[in-house]
C-alpha cells in the first residue's frame, strides 16, 4: 500500500509489479487486473484491523482504474462527434470492454471500430460494436456489478450467460454467443447473428480471449459468490466427470452453503472416480459430521490423513470425532502427528492448542479427582481430613468436566468450519505441484 502513488499517470503494457518478495515480474492487462481484484477480496483476511484493509482495498482499486483507463488510452477506440461516449456510461470500465473486444476482433493494436449505445437501463447497458469493413455488427451486453450490492444484477448476468450456452441454434437470425467475461465488478457479454458471427469474429487463441469455465469458478470463488460457484461448478463437473478440482469445489462449496445432503453425494461418487482422495474424505466426513452422523464420519476422517501433507483442518477434524467417540488416545496421537500446513491459520492454530490443552490438563485434571476421590473414601475412618479430600476430589472432577465441556464446544465449532479460500489454495498448490511433477 503506497500513498505516494500518482494514479494519474499513464501505465505501459505489459505492467510492471514489484512483487513482496522484491522480484520485478511483468503482467499482462488482465492478470494485473486479476491480482488486485483478488487483493481487494483478501483485505479483510490479511488484515486484521479495518483502516488497514480499507487502505489497501481503495488502493487496490486505484490501481484499478489506473491500469483501465491507461488501456483503454493505448488501445480503445474513437468517438465520432455527436455520439455517446461510452466513458460516460461505464466510466473506466471502458478500458476492460476495449480488452475484451481485442481478445476477440483479433485486433493487433487500437481497435478500428465504432461503439454505439442502443439501451442503458440501470446496471445494463448495450452496444452495438462495428468494425470499420464490415457491413454488420455484433452486439455487447455490460453489466455493471457492485462487488458488495448488486446479486440481482451478478445472478441476471449469470443466467444470461447460461441461457445463450445453453440454446440450440435453429437458424440463422438467432442470437449466439461469441464470448463473455466475469470479473469483480462487471460481466461482459459478446453476442451476434448465428449466421453472422464466424465472418465478424477474428479471436485470439481461447487459452487468452476468454476465461474458461474453471476460470469463471475460480473468479466467483475469490468473490466469495459462493452460490454462483456451486452452480457452474456443477454444470463443469456434468461436462467432464474427471474434473477433479471442480468436483472438490462443488463438494466444498456444499458444505459451505449447508447442502450436505448433495455434498455428501458429492463426495461418494468422487471417490469412485478418484479413490483415496484426501480432501475428498475430509469433506465426506465434515458433511457427515455436520449432519450428526458422527459414527459414519470416523472412518473417512482417519481415511484423510493416510497422506503426506495433510492439512490442519483434517487433523482437527479427525480429533474431534475421536474425543466424541470418547477414544483421547487416539486424538492425542492424531494431535502429535508432524504438521501438515506449514502455515495454518488462526484460529486453527488456537483450536488445536485449546485441543492438546484439553487432552493434557483435562485428563490429569479427571486423574487427581479420581485419586483425590478414592484415597478419601479408603481413609474415611482416620478422621475428619479424608471426608475433605473425597469432597475435594469430586470438585475437582466436576470443575474439570465442566471446563472440559466449555472447551469442547469451542472446539466443535472450529472443527466443524470449513474454509473454502484455505481449500481453494491447497488445490492450486496441488495443480502446481502435478504440473511440475509432469
Amino acid at each position: 500500500m503506497d500513498g505516494s502513488k500518482n494514479y494519474a499517470d499513464i501505465v505501459e503494457f505489459p505492467v510492471e509489479i514489484v512483487s513482496r518478495d522484491g522480484a520485478v515480474r511483468f503482467y499482462s492487462y488482465e492478470d494485473s487486473v486479476r491480482l488486485y481484484q483478488r487483493r481487494i477480496s483478501m483485505a479483510s483476511l490479511r488484515f486484521q484491523e479495518p483502516e488497514q484493509a480499507a487502505q489497501e482495498a481503495s488502493h487496490c482499486q486505484a490501481r484499478i482504474d489506473q491500469l483501465r483507463r491507461s488501456y483503454y488510452r493505448a488501445y480503445g477506440w474513437g468517438t465520432a462527434v455527436g455520439a455517446v461516449d461510452p466513458e460516460e456510461i461505464l466510466g473506466t470500465l471502458v478500458g476492460e470492454v476495449a480488452a475484451f473486444l481485442r481478445s476477440n476482433l483479433g485486433s493487433p493494436g487500437r481497435l478500428t471500430v465504432r461503439v454505439e449505445l442502443l439501451e442503458a437501463r440501470g446496471a445494463l447497458s448495450r452496444w452495438y460494436v462495428l468494425q470499420d469493413d464490415d457491413d454488420a455488427g455484433l452486439f455487447l451486453d455490460v453489466f455493471r456489478l457492485d462487488p458488495q450490492e448488486s446479486e440481482g444484477e451478478r445472478k441476471a448476468f449469470v443466467d444470461t450467460v447460461v441461457a445463450l450456452q445453453g440454446q440450440r441454434i435453429v437458424g440463422g437470425a438467432q442470437e449466439k454467443l461469441v464470448a463473455f467475461r466475469h470479473v469483480a465488478d462487471c460481466g461482459l457479454i459478446l453476442t451476434g447473428r448465428a449466421d453472422q458471427v464466424d465472418a465478424l469474429v477474428r479471436p485470439v487463441p481461447q487459452s487468452k480471449a476468454q476465461q474458461s469455465p474453471w476460470d469463471w469458478v475460480t473468479s466467483l470463488v475469490y468473490q466469495r459468490r459462493y452460490d454462483d460457484a456451486l452452480r457452474l461448478a456443477r454444470e463443469l463437473v456434468k461436462e467432464q466427470p474427471w474434473h477433479l478440482s471442480a468436483r472438490v469445489v462443488s463438494a466444498g462449496l456444499a458444505v459451505e452453503l449447508e447442502q450436505l445432503d448433495e455434498a455428501e453425494a458429492m463426495c461418494r461418487v468422487g471417490l469412485r472416480h478418484f479413490p483415496g482422495h484426501p480432501e475428498l474424505h475430509y469433506l465426506l466426513a465434515l458433511s457427515l459430521a455436520k449432519m450428526g452422523r458422527i459414527r459414519e464420519a470416523l472412518p473417512p476422517s482417519l481415511a484423510a490423513l493416510e497422506h503426506e501433507g495433510v492439512h490442519e483442518g483434517a487433523r482437527l477434524l479427525a480429533a474431534t470425532l475421536c474425543l466424541s467417540r470418547m477414544r483421547p488416545l487416539s486424538a492425542w496421537r492424531i494431535t502429535s502427528g508432524p504438521q501438515g500446513e506449514s502455515r495454518p491459520g488462526r484460529r486453527l492454530r488456537q483450536a488445536i492448542d485449546r485441543l492438546r490443552r484439553l487432552l493434557l490438563w483435562g485428563g490429569a485434571g479427571e486423574l487427581l479427582g479420581v485419586v483425590a476421590v478414592v484415597i478419601g473414601i479408603g481413609a474415611l475412618a482416620s478422621g475428619p481430613w479424608a471426608s475433605v479430600l473425597a469432597l475435594s476430589g469430586l470438585l475437582l472432577c466436576g470443575l474439570t468436566a465442566g471446563w472440559g465441556a466449555a472447551q469442547f464446544l469451542k472446539l466443535h465449532e472450529a472443527a466443524y468450519r470449513l474454509s473454502v479460500a484455505s481449500m481453494f489454495r491447497r488445490l492450486e498448490r496441488s495443480s502446481r505441484s502435478q504440473e511440475r511433477a509432469h
